[in-house]
């Protein structure tokens, strides 16, 4: 007999490939062009670091630099 094919779905050797709907593809590549951007803005910070280039405590000699000593003379109510 004649094999119906499903519809809305392409049959590839007896196994029927469902089509996507269309927010799931950008949904998709919204997220993936997310987990991109998120993995090189992680390799611009510490790539150096993940590549043995560099320690993470390399660089910190130096603590009187922008770690709040400046305000120590104000007091904080809560």
């Amino acid at each position: 007999g004649r094999r119906r094919r499903a519809r809305r779905h392409d049959v590839q050797g007896g196994y029927t490939i469902p089509h996507n709907k269309r927010w799931h593809t950008i949904a998709g590549k919204g997220l993936c062009a997310t987990m991109w951007f998120w993995i090189f803005y992680r390799a611009k910070q510490d790539g150096a670091v993940l590549l043995g280039m560099r320690h993470p405590w390399d660089g910190h000699d130096d603590h009187a630099h922008g770690h709040g000593h400046a305000h120590e003379h104000e007091q904080f109510y809560f």
